[in-house]
């Protein structure tokens, strides 16, 4: 039983470290920074609403752009993801903690299912980016 606790041990810390490197060279688009500092210039309101796991949260700081946003919904903190049919918790919170009606939130994002399907049903506006243009 000691050893098989020692094992998974290991891993659990080999995995950590690969999660520490994966999520320190995380790097933003050129355009994003510009982009969101013009928004945020305009007046708008701008939520973050991501799937990630605990772990790649540091990735905000890591590309410096959580100063941009007024709040930041994290699926894992929240208990409930984007792009689950049916279940639009996670876009009516977000709405909800910056006092905005979904039909006049624009979500965009990269994911269709999450980012797009699942904000329309929501009842939000929504846009798909891909730039990789699939």
């Amino acid at each position: 039983f000691e050893e098989e606790l020692f094992q998974d041990l290991c891993e659990d810390i080999c995995f950590e470290r690969q999660v520490d490197v994966e999520a320190s060279s995380v790097k933003a688009f050129d355009d994003a920074k510009e982009a969101l500092s013009q928004l945020r210039d305009r007046g708008y309101k701008l939520v973050l609403v991501s799937n990630l796991a605990s772990p790649y949260a540091s990735a905000l700081d890591v590309c410096n752009i959580r100063e941009f946003f007024d709040v930041i919904v994290f699926s894992f903190a929240e208990g409930v993801v984007k792009g689950k049919t049916g279940d639009h918790q996670i876009y009516q919170r977000a709405a909800g903690r910056i006092g905005t009606p979904l039909k006049e939130c624009l979500f965009v994002g990269d994911t269709v299912s999450a980012d797009y399907d699942g904000p329309l049903a929501a009842g939000m506006q929504a846009v798909h980016l891909d730039r990789h243009l699939r």
